[in-house]
């Protein structure tokens, strides 16, 4: 048997704890996307500016490092994810792929995902050694 001795600050916190989380779930909201399983979404960056076509100008690009334990690994790649009103709308967009060969070897795997100054997204690249940057 294990006990545990909290004060009576601790337990105090633990209470306020307790009542910001039961708070929270009254109002949390049911995902509006779903990506899969074992994609590891690394990085994320939204979009905006005009250096993308008008498809791509309201939403999220998100970076999938994919999976490596298991035997039919889950691809390594890009996704756009578009927005209307603020919220997901559709479909993703696959915006970089072919990261694994035939045979499943990780020629890449995206990490980062920034939009540069100009409006073009720049994926950094952690098997590859490679920065990709998207744009006009």
């Amino acid at each position: 048997m294990m006990v545990i001795a909290m004060s009576r600050t601790e337990i105090d916190r633990m209470s306020v704890l307790h009542d910001l989380v039961a708070n929270r779930i009254n109002v949390t909201e049911a995902a509006t996307s779903a990506l899969g399983d074992h994609v590891a979404p690394l990085g994320f960056a939204f979009s905006g500016g005009d250096n993308l076509p008008g498809q791509y100008r309201s939403g999220t690009f998100i970076g999938l490092h994919g999976s490596w334990n298991r035997k039919s690994r889950s691809d390594c790649k890009v996704i756009f994810v578009p927005f209307r009103d603020g919220r997901p709308q559709g479909k993703p967009v696959d915006i970089l792929t072919r990261f694994l060969s035939a045979d499943e070897k990780a020629h890449g795997r995206p990490v980062g995902v920034v939009m540069d100054t100009k409006g073009a997204v720049v994926v950094a690249d952690d098997v590859g050694n490679v920065v990709w940057r998207v744009g006009k």
